[in-house]
């Protein structure tokens, strides 16, 4: 595996592909050849439920971080992975016109104006990182890759964790008496507030989540307009 950091080059450059497919760079190519030397457990944990997935880094390489993704966001943040480009942080931090709504891969560096007091300081310990931030609410966190010679191998072991991601979204999923259950709780909330756009599943179709255990404690003149848990409207 090559361990260099990519270079502007390489973020622009075309790597040579076994099936005459050009890479657009060297980290598309690591990363779509998942080397099997690359054991993501060693490099990342995983928890969460059908919903949320949250990675933790291991601290290998001086790695750090943590972020939970939202299940909606996961095909967002894994093709970011393979083909976004890097943004510098300061580029990132003081762009005027923020969108959000897409991952983003930031090169992590402080600013200092002429007379060395520091403009933009970036978190301890992460000066030269390569960082993933979600950037797109519910989702929150941000992973730093450590030592930036050995970063590729960090974004492989990323990919490689879409297989047992699927697997702990398929486990976690719920059982039909959970189902019945968030369901006869619905009915309950609904009947007793003031108004209210709970869905009669009892589940948020927009985060997929068992809300009724957050709001059956709901006093009469609530109104329910919203998921507590994602926070998206039910008034669309």
């Amino acid at each position: 595996m090559n361990n260099s950091s990519p270079t502007n080059d390489q973020m622009s450059g075309r790597a040579p592909r076994g099936d005459a497919l050009p890479y657009r760079d060297e980290r598309e190519r690591v990363i779509w050849q998942a080397q099997p030397a690359v054991n993501p457990s060693e490099y990342f944990t995983l928890h969460g439920d059908r919903s949320w997935i949250e990675i933790i880094s291991r601290g290998k390489c001086r790695a750090q971080g943590k972020i939970n993704l939202f299940k909606r966001h996961l095909a967002k943040f894994f093709h970011t992975l393979r083909v976004g480009q890097v943004t510098d942080y300061a580029d990132w931090a003081y762009n005027p016109y923020p969108t959000g709504g897409i991952p983003v891969l930031l090169r992590m560096r402080s600013i200092r104006s002429d007379d060395c007091e520091t403009e933009l300081t970036v978190p301890p310990g992460t000066e030269g990182m390569l960082c993933i931030d979600p950037d797109t609410l519910p989702s929150t966190g941000r992973l730093y890759l450590g030592n930036p010679d050995q970063e590729l191998e960090q974004l492989a072991a990323l990919w490689q964790l879409q297989p047992m991601i699927r697997a702990l979204v398929t486990r976690t999923a719920p059982t039909e008496g959970q189902q019945t259950a968030a369901a006869i709780r619905a009915g309950i909330i609904n009947a007793k507030v003031h108004e209210s756009r709970l869905p009669t599943s009892g589940y948020c179709p927009w985060c997929e989540c068992d809300v009724t255990l957050e709001l059956q404690n709901s006093p009469a003149n609530r109104r329910i307009t919203g998921c507590p848990i994602c926070y998206h409207t039910w008034c669309d």
